[in-house]
């Protein structure tokens, strides 16, 4: 009998539950209507099945009624189809099927029509312009007859079907109510969060930006949660639903948790518990990355397992902080329960134990923004209760102060009254004697005042005329002397008995001048002198880059140098010693201050458009220092600096005089920096004078090639010595020279000849040469002349338009050839002797007879090159090249002549990659051969 009930019992079950789903029955004055008790669910394992299979009478009997309110497939790999039936009895309204869990990777919607079934798709992973409905959630609109069939096929990593039918006005009043409350929750916590941040950014702690962090992020992770992902953030790109999603889940705790670690101390008082909030950090930070690794699928049940665990293990943390009386910890253990009990809640109301209403609905973002609310209060009561702990010390320290003065003050009245009557007494005598002392002394120091500003205002007009004497004998001893050691061999008797009595002449006047008395005037401290002079700029650069290259080597630093050399003259007309001591002091300290990382440095100029021949030159030296903060880069060159950062004192007096010699070249000095992020120094120098074949203009290495057309120079100078030593200097080139002494003579000649290049002294006799000057520039006649001004000190600015060029005395007859250059006709002409070398010779030598001095010497050179090449001192090319050809020639060795000429031609021509491809193939031949000799 038993056996028989039984029996009964577990057919009856069968039935009811193979038992076919009722309809959904749409009757007038409902508005919505929950359908999980009305669906039958089929799962396809395999996912091939379609419409057709499903439909069909053979598949039609697998599915099995829903049994939940909250339909919960769970955790599956399976396809599952959903089908129901819907009998509408209010035609007069419009329906729409729900499909309320937003988080469903694929949905197909059907629904038959009188030409088959219509397709419409949803889910996370499909492209949101496939989508019915443009909005939050999934919905498609239905128009069910009396008894109209539907299916649905889901699937993901977790399939759920809490599916719903509403009216259009339901559907619409149930939007307006969640977008509200999403309005509220996403606004509230948004004023968190920038509330927050401004506070961060006023008291600069850490608690403040880990909060910001984890709020922001949480935000992310709920509006893809929720599903604003599509609709809000990136419509066609999937992947920030699903991996996207699941990398937000990663750093919303990942912050919580360093916010948790920061906010409850424990790095100070609990090292255990700090390690262990280590450890999910490193293991929230893990799960993140993994996402491009690991399949979704998997991850998603790891991160679901580390979570829960992670939570557990921060209650704990709470709990043991909240035993040790510690107040932040009962605003965090609260933020966390009422998160929690926001979660267990929407679960309970999901599986239908719980009533559903709007408030248990959104339960979740409600424990959220409460969260936020009471972890924003703590950290708001903290930073109260450290001002109310600082007040308090405050205060005693107040109490002790005023204490102590009181006593002072009592001792002070008391000894003020015992000395009162003395005081009294002495007053009229003290004042009487003070203004005595005063009055005295102050007529002594206006007296010395005056004697020593007329001392000073006589030596300064000594030495300004001292000066202007030094010149002119060393502009005639330099000169002459460079004539004759250029041009002896080809000089005349006379004028080889000539130049050195001027020589002499000259010297004796200046052995006077410097055994007369000098007696210094000015406080030369700090001050920068300058000795102007043509310099192979792009020489120096290269030989710093290689000097700095090895230096961050031994720091195993990355040592990067760029120069334009297509835009930076080669040479300048400068002090090379001086720009040499002051950018290496820049990039000593750029060394010196980084630790790791690169220095760069980097080289620039730009042509002056309003003047020839002018460049901008421009330096940039970038370090990866500790960096300079904003209060320090403004005191970086004063004389008295302490910054906390730099090391050595020594360093900073490099870097000020560096600048001192910048600025005494028309330099400007601009520091970017960024504390903790290294520092920038910009330096650029203004109207530099650069001699480069640009337009016309020639280097100083080709002036014996040059080739002047005829022309008549006129050139007005007082000094006898001084016109000789001009006609010295031009004498090889077909030039006719006409010599005057004074202004007067030059206007009369001037008008007379119409030379094709006047050249005058700033200071002449009888009439003024700036007058003179601008005379000539009014004639018709004259006013096409160029004229060029000589002189000790450049012309001043409202005279600069009258002069067509500037040669500062002594003069130097590389730069007197190239002003010329610029104003009379001229071509460049191969000398007899000069031989043209192809850009690449082979380095060819027969090894089997050489001698043991040729081996020898052949070591030397291999070590040199290697020198080259591994210091990457290019420049050093041209010098050694030229030093070779020259021991080559009287050691007699011939078989490597041609190779030399040749590296040497590549140097001259800047022509790096040839000087690498000759210096790598002769290095790689002997270090083949010499070892077997």
């Amino acid at each position: 009998m038993k056996l028989f009930f039984l029996l009964l019992f577990s057919l009856s079950f069968s039935l009811g539950l193979y038992a076919e789903a009722p309809p959904v029955i749409l009757e007038k004055g409902k508005e919505r209507y929950l359908i999980s008790l009305n669906l039958e669910i089929l799962e396809d394992k395999t996912g091939n099945l379609g419409i057709e299979d499903v439909n069909n009478p053979r598949w039609s009997k697998e599915f099995k009624r829903s049994k939940s309110t909250y339909l919960n497939l769970g955790i599956s790999k399976s396809t599952f189809w959903a089908r129901f039936k819907v009998k509408n009895l209010d035609p007069s309204k419009k329906w729409i099927l729900s499909y309320n869990f937003v988080s469903q990777d694929h949905i197909e919607f059907f629904q038959q029509k009188k030409d088959g079934w219509k397709r419409s798709l949803g889910g996370d992973r499909v492209d949101f312009s496939h989508r019915e409905f443009k909005m939050r959630g999934i919905h498609f609109e239905i128009n069910p007859g009396e008894e109209t069939l539907y299916f649905i096929k889901a699937k993901g990593f977790s399939t759920q079907m809490p599916l719903t039918i509403s009216s259009s006005k339901s559907f619409a009043k149930e939007n307006i109510e969640q977008n509200l409350a999403f309005g509220l929750f996403y606004g509230l916590a948004l004023m968190m969060l920038i509330h927050n941040f401004f506070n961060y950014l006023r008291l600069r702690e850490l608690s403040y930006l880990l909060y910001v962090y984890h709020v922001g992020f949480y935000i992310l992770f709920s509006g893809v949660f929720y599903g604003f992902g599509h609709f809000l953030t990136i419509q066609y790109l999937p992947w920030i639903n699903n991996e996207g999603h699941l990398i937000l889940s990663c750093l919303a705790p990942l912050f919580l948790n360093l916010f948790a670690s920061d906010f409850l101390h424990l790095r100070e008082r609990n090292p255990i518990l700090h390690k262990v909030s280590l450890f999910w950090s490193f293991l929230l930070i893990t799960s993140a990355i993994s996402i491009f690794f690991v399949p979704l699928f998997y991850l998603r049940r790891i991160y679901n397992l580390i979570y829960v665990l992670f939570v557990i293990c921060l209650m704990i943390t709470v709990f043991i902080k909240m035993r040790e009386k510690f107040i932040p910890a009962k605003y965090f253990s609260a933020a966390i329960l009422a998160k929690i009990t926001g979660t267990v809640i929407l679960v309970l109301t999901f599986n239908g134990i719980i009533e559903s209403s709007f408030l248990t609905t959104h339960a979740t973002i409600i424990g959220s923004l409460l969260e936020m609310i009471l972890l924003s209060f703590g950290l708001s009561a903290v930073q109260e209760l450290r001002h109310l702990i600082y007040l308090r010390g405050e205060a005693e320290k107040q109490k002790i102060i005023i204490k102590n003065e009181f006593e002072k003050d009592l001792i002070k009245r008391e000894e003020a009254e015992r000395r009162e009557t003395i005081a009294s007494k002495m007053s009229k005598f003290a004042q009487d004697s003070i203004r005595q002392i005063v009055e005295k002394k102050t007529e002594t120091l206006e007296s010395e005042l005056k004697d020593k500003k007329k001392e000073i205002d006589e030596k300064d007009i000594f030495h300004a005329k001292f000066g202007q004497e030094l010149q002119s004998p060393l502009n005639s001893i330099l000169g002459f002397s460079q004539v004759l050691l250029e041009k002896g061999s080809s000089l005349s008797d006379d004028e080889l008995k000539k130049y050195p009595k001027f020589i002499l002449s000259s010297g004796r006047a200046l052995l006077k001048l410097i055994q007369s008395e000098l007696v210094p005037t000015k406080n030369d401290m700090g001050e920068v002198k300058l000795n102007k002079e043509v310099i192979n700029f792009h020489e120096l650069c290269e030989e710093l880059s290689s000097l700095y290259n090895y230096e961050a080597q031994i720091k195993n630093l990355e040592f990067e140098f760029d120069m334009d050399k297509d835009k930076v003259p080669k040479k300048i007309i400068s002090d090379g010693a001086k720009i040499r001591q002051a950018l290496g002091n820049f990039l000593n300290n750029a060394i010196n201050v980084t630790q790791e990382g690169t220095v760069k440095f980097k080289v620039s100029a730009s042509e002056n458009s309003d003047k020839h021949h002018h460049f901008d030159l421009k330096f940039q030296i970038e370090d990866m220092g500790s960096g300079i903060s904003a209060i320090d880069e403004k005191k970086i060159f004063e004389p008295l600096l302490n910054v906390e950062d730099m090391k050595s004192s020594e360093m900073l007096s490099g870097l000020r005089v560096g600048r001192s010699i910048f600025e005494s070249i028309n330099g400007k000095i601009v520091v970017l920096s960024l504390k903790g992020k290294g520092a920038v120094f910009s330096i650029s120098i203004k109207e530099v004078v650069g001699l480069t074949d640009k337009e016309g203009r020639l280097e100083e290495r080709d002036l014996h090639q040059l080739q002047f057309d005829s022309a008549n120079i006129l050139i007005a100078e007082g000094r006898k010595i001084d016109r000789e030593l001009i006609k010295a200097y031009l004498k090889d080139f077909p030039f006719t020279l006409h010599m005057v002494e004074n202004g007067r003579d030059l206007l009369k000649i001037a008008k007379k000849i119409r030379p094709d290049l006047i050249m005058s002294n700033l200071n002449l006799e009888l009439v003024d040469s700036s007058m003179v000057a601008r005379n000539l520039k009014v004639i018709d006649e004259t006013k096409s002349i160029p004229i060029l001004a000589i002189g000790m000190e450049e012309v001043s600015q409202k005279e600069k338009f009258t002069w067509d060029g500037f040669l500062k005395l002594p003069l130097n007859r590389e730069l007197l050839l190239l002003e010329i250059a610029n104003f009379i006709p001229h071509k460049k002409v191969k000398l007899k002797d000069e031989v043209d070398y192809i850009s690449y010779v082979e380095f060819s030598i027969n090894f089997s007879e050489l001698k043991s001095n040729d081996i020898h010497f052949l070591r030397d050179v291999q070590t040199n090159l290697k020198k080259i090449i591994n210091l990457g001192a290019i420049s050093f090319a041209e010098e050694y090249s030229q030093k070779m050809i020259k021991r080559i020639k009287d050691e007699g060795r011939p078989y490597l002549l041609d190779w030399f000429m040749a590296l040497n031609q590549n140097a001259v021509n800047f022509n790096n990659e040839n000087i690498v491809l000759q210096i790598e193939e002769a290095l790689m031949k002997l270090e083949e051969n010499l070892p077997k000799i």
